[in-house]
């Protein structure tokens, strides 16, 4: 039976990456640690419903470091549709476009196109900022438990390794005063507060809680802009091939983008409408991406939480080719 995950793929990966010096990307974390065991079986159940032609073509992509990432949302978003018994073509070329998937069903054929969110370049860069300090912190060869806050994320001073040395080194220093070591004291440095949450002479080094990422100020703009290009890109190939057109929206955690953020995206920013008398409403501007494109039968949201897959469909009620309700359900059939 044909495996994503075959035993010889991973030892070449272990082989190229587990070296000294040598950061390993996130295709190597997902495929050789035990935690991602659950994920990587249910991908592999999906994949193994592919047919063998849509097997060999995902398997280049999935074991390429810069593709994984795309490639692992693209299966997370069909195994919605694999797992009702659909059959699923990855990356057929239609009139000269390639689109991630063609679905087939009893009653309509459809694209599925899948985008991934990630987060901005600036929000990604601080991030590998935070983790860099994150790192020197636990360096710190004494048992205190800290606490790291700040006010707001957005707001964090800029890192970068200097700073984060010398923010090492002056916690290390205030953590070496035993006048220190007491529960609730607490230690400020460059918009950083450390508190003490316990001592444990015991401990080799200092644990550490607290916020690891940036992405509380979420924009939404830049997935409403690839979600309407999306479609203008496949809106006539669909239509002239007589196929109904979804697109899957694949967020990572820090891009901030949930329930809410996609509502707005597709159906109109909601606005609070103050009338003379001073009551007020909630409504919606006519700025969703539904109205806008009939071409679109509907959206799907996919996240990954705690290792379940979440999804959900938001069906386009303009939609020129919609599709049956049983198909876009999210529960199997």
């Amino acid at each position: 039976m044909p495996s994503l995950f075959k035993e010889e793929r991973i030892e070449q990966l272990k082989a190229r990456y587990e070296m000294p010096g040598i950061k390993p990307p996130a295709l190597y974390n997902f495929v050789c640690f035990e935690k991602w065991l659950p994920i990587r079986e249910e991908l592999d159940g999906w994949f193994q419903m592919l047919t063998t032609d849509s097997q060999e073509k995902f398997l280049v992509n999935f074991w390429n470091p810069d593709a994984f990432i795309q490639s692992y949302n693209e299966l997370n978003a069909v195994g919605l549709f694999l797992a009702k018994g659909f059959q699923a073509h990855y990356e057929p070329v239609i009139d000269d476009l390639t689109p991630d998937w063609l679905i087939e069903t009893k009653d309509r054929s459809f694209i599925l196109e899948v985008f991934s969110r990630l987060p901005p370049a600036d929000i990604e860069a601080r991030d590998r900022q935070v983790t860099d300090l994150w790192d020197r912190l636990l360096e710190i060869k004494i048992g205190a438990n800290l606490l790291l806050s700040y006010e707001k994320l957005r707001d964090l001073p800029e890192l970068n390794p200097q700073i984060n040395k010398a923010i090492a080194r002056d916690v290390r220093l205030w953590l070496s005063d035993e006048v220190n070591l007491v529960s609730g004291s607490e230690y400020a440095t460059m918009g950083l507060t450390f508190t003490l949450a316990s001592f444990d002479p015991r401990r080799a080094r200092v644990g550490l809680a607290g916020p690891t990422s940036s992405a509380f100020f979420v924009d939404s703009q830049p997935v409403k802009k690839t979600l309407d290009e999306k479609v203008k890109k496949y809106a006539e190939l669909a239509a002239m091939n007589g196929l109904s057109l979804v697109v899957g929206i694949a967020p990572s955690f820090t891009s901030g983008i949930d329930e809410e953020e996609l509502d707005d995206i597709l159906t109109g920013d909601e606005v609070f409408v103050v009338s003379a008398d001073g009551s007020g409403h909630r409504s919606r501007k006519n700025n969703g991406i539904l109205d806008k494109r009939p071409s679109l039968a509907a959206v799907i949201g996919i996240w990954r939480e705690n290792f379940a897959l979440r999804t959900i469909v938001v069906r386009n009620p303009n939609a020129e080719l919609p599709l049956d309700e049983y198909i876009l359900d999210p529960n199997p059939c």
